[in-house]
């Protein structure tokens, strides 16, 4: 186990908590740039997924992929890629454990406070010394992603 700083555990659980917000910051973003290049694309995409039910012909628009890899992407919208990436590295390793339900359970975005951790305990059927070390682990392990994938310099 790597030991971590008290500042550096607290940016990792903050960046846990705040996952779907990211998601949403940079889904909004590049939505509206989508926008500001191709405003009739929106319309036209719309009415094409009207007509096919839904459906895609399965080819992507190169020029647009190419616009959007050549655009200059602000640096929180960058960094929040970089914190999602690892957090879906995260998310991957624990997926379909025990580990996992108290990752979600505990990192949802509720309130903080230590009626959470009981809740969580009391919802997985564990000890919250179980639920401490098991949170410990989570956190070390997205640090040790987050140093392999250069986000974070030190510990």
């Amino acid at each position: 186990m790597a030991l971590l700083s008290r500042e550096m555990y607290k940016l990792i659980e903050g960046k846990l908590h705040n996952r779907y917000n990211m998601q949403d910051e940079v889904i909004i973003w590049f939505a509206g740039k989508r926008y500001e290049l191709f405003p009739d694309d929106m319309a036209l995409s719309r009415k094409i997924s009207e007509v096919s039910g839904g459906k895609t012909n399965g080819k992507s628009d190169t020029t647009a992929m190419t616009v959007i890899k050549r655009m200059h992407i602000p640096k929180h919208i960058r960094e929040a890629q970089r914190w999602l990436k690892i957090i879906g590295i995260v998310e991957s390793r624990y997926a379909g454990t025990p580990k996992g339900m108290l990752l979600d359970a505990y990192y949802d975005g509720s309130p903080k406070g230590k009626g959470r951790i009981q809740s969580v305990c009391d919802k997985l059927c564990i000890e919250q010394a179980t639920a401490y070390n098991w949170r410990d682990e989570i956190v070390n392990f997205a640090a040790l992603v987050s140093a392999t994938e250069n986000v974070i310099k030190k510990f």
